[in-house]
């Protein structure tokens, strides 16, 4: 980014006019694309008396295996369902016991 460019941007005040969309970003950084939320919610389904073994987590490459598909789309689909709840109830929800 050369000189005149940040001259640009200061002039027009770019950073004022994108708050509502930073704050949106980190908003739905924390809630919707929270990696560790959607780990610890695959992990509660797990069945703890199972004898355990060693994991390796890959990264998802591709839609085309049905078990990162069925993942994805079912399983984040229910978490970010799970959150809405929470949201709405306050974490007095009916899906949960504390």
């Amino acid at each position: 980014m050369n000189k005149s460019n940040i001259d640009k941007i200061i002039k027009e005040d770019t950073f004022e006019k994108k708050q509502a969309y930073i704050k949106d970003g980190k908003i739905k950084a924390v809630t919707e694309y929270n990696m560790i939320d959607y780990v610890a919610f695959l992990c509660d389904q797990m069945n703890a008396e199972l004898p355990k073994e060693m994991v390796t987590i890959n990264k998802c490459n591709s839609l085309e295996d049905y078990h990162n598909l069925y993942n994805y789309l079912i399983k984040h689909s229910l978490l970010k369902l799970k959150q809405k709840f929470k949201e709405v109830f306050k974490g007095k929800s009916l899906l949960y016991k504390k």
